[in-house]
């Protein structure tokens, strides 16, 4: 519930004003938080102006927060009741093998919804078409697809937690050696590829507390609950998310091999969880090799990918449509720094287009996101009526009184001023546009028609 608040608080609504925020946080405390996501996206609601990301990753954000900090929990402390019990020498209730089986399958649910929905989404498909779109069109393979991910996270939660269970048997310092140990190794890995920075446009210090937490999040949800969506470069990436979802099964083999483990835990137990873990990496073996075969072959080699996140938003932009380089400015600035003079070189020369033809991505809260120096300047003239000009070579000299106001056209025109722009265009008034303007006799007839004393 903490996370989900600093969520609201600090990330998705900071901007929206306190009111939007207590409200959020208020849904949050009620423990509607769930059905409330669910709902929006199911209505289709559109993202916000001033929020950071669209209903369906606030939904899945609280999700994984879900897992993270009640599902997973859970599961080890169930299934560190059941190993307990054995090594006792007592048996198991039915009751407690059934509910640890609702709750992976729960798990596994959560996790393969996850996946489904993103990949699915026809807005994240014409993005990125390279990543999204590994879902088969067939309704039966669909179907099939879905349940092998159901499966295969279940089957991933089990062996994880098996391996922490087992860890926490030697000494209850263990498993929090080896978490640490193994989200320190991630974190380090990001700052080693300078892919550190979570995608979230958030500047400063909230920016870094956010990637630091994020980091942790995801790390530890992808290791137990494998969910296909963080294969994405902006999360763990193709290649480290197929090379951990491994990495457990082989510890776990190994930390069962060891005099320790045969110290703590009676033999017949010992004998069980070898058994446990071959079958379970029977089963992840196989159900991977389903997913394989089931998925558009297309994208398996989204997989073993090594792009990083700032690799990823660069080409998109540099090889991508207007679509996909329209996206850019949903990302932190921090991963397209180094092309920052080629987005800006785009959007200034595709303003006026876009002003007249109304691309369906040109909207307000798109030309919101829009850094101030990259938005072009409409200039009103006799040779640039309603033109649309660069901001960075429009000259503008516009008088101003002592007491520091700008002052009015009127009062320009009375000076002898004139406002200059880009390609000598000016402004005058209409009847004398092209012809020498007369100041004495404009200043005669103005104080006739009594528009000035």
């Amino acid at each position: 519930m903490i996370l989900q608040l600093l969520v609201v608080a600090l990330v998705q609504y900071r901007k929206k004003g306190m009111f939007r925020i207590l409200k959020e946080s208020l849904i949050v405390l009620m423990g509607s938080k769930a059905p409330v996501d669910a709902y929006r996206v199911a209505m289709g609601a559109e993202m916000e102006t001033d929020a950071q990301f669209d209903p369906m990753t606030e939904m899945t954000f609280n999700k994984c927060i879900e897992l993270f900090a009640e599902s997973i929990p859970g599961i080890i402390i169930q299934l560190s009741a059941i190993v307990s019990t054995i090594n006792s020498g007592e048996n198991v209730t039915m009751t407690a093998y059934l509910s640890l089986a609702v709750s992976l399958m729960t798990t596994g649910f959560t996790s393969a919804t996850i996946s489904y929905d993103f990949d699915t989404d026809p807005q994240k498909r014409a993005f990125n078409p390279e990543f999204y779109g590994y879902v088969p069109d067939d309704g039966r393979k669909r179907a099939f697809l879905f349940a092998t991910m159901m499966l295969l996270s279940s089957t991933q939660v089990l062996i994880k937690a098996t391996m922490i269970v087992v860890l926490a048997s030697i000494g209850s310092r263990f498993p929090v050696y080896y978490l640490l140990g193994d989200i320190a190794f991630y974190q380090m890995y990001k700052v080693a590829r300078r892919d550190f920075t979570y995608w979230v446009p958030l500047e400063g210090v909230a920016g870094l507390v956010v990637s630091g937490l994020v980091r942790v999040v995801v790390k530890f949800v992808v290791d137990f609950a494998a969910i296909m969506h963080f294969r994405h470069p902006y999360e763990l990436g193709g290649l480290y998310f197929s090379l951990n979802m491994f990495l457990p099964l082989l510890g776990l083999t190994v930390v069962l091999a060891s005099d320790l483990v045969k110290d703590n835990l009676s033999e017949s137990t010992v004998e069980l969880l070898t058994s446990l873990v071959t079958v379970l990496g029977g089963s992840l073996t196989v159900l991977l090799g389903a997913f394989l075969l089931l998925m558009n072959k297309e994208y398996r080699h989204t997989f073993f990918s090594f792009d990083s996140g700032h690799k990823l938003t660069r080409r998109l932009f540099l090889e991508g449509d207007d679509v996909s380089k329209a996206q850019v400015f949903g990302s932190h600035e921090f991963q397209w720094t180094p092309i920052r003079d080629k987005v800006k070189a785009w959007v200034k020369e595709g303003w006026a287009t876009w002003e007249e033809e109304k691309p369906e991505w040109f909207t307000d809260m798109w030309k919101a996101s829009v850094p101030e120096d990259m938005i072009p300047m409409k200039v009103y003239g006799e040779e640039a009526s309603g033109e649309v000009v660069d901001s960075d070579r429009v000259k503008i000299n516009e008088p101003t009184k002592a007491n520091g106001r700008r002052k009015s056209l009127l009062e320009g025109l009375l000076d002898g001023r004139r406002l200059s722009v880009y390609k000598d265009a000016k402004i005058s008034p209409v009847q004398t546009e092209g012809a020498n303007f007369d100041q004495e006799d404009f200043l005669r007839q103005m104080k006739r028609r009594g528009s000035i004393m």
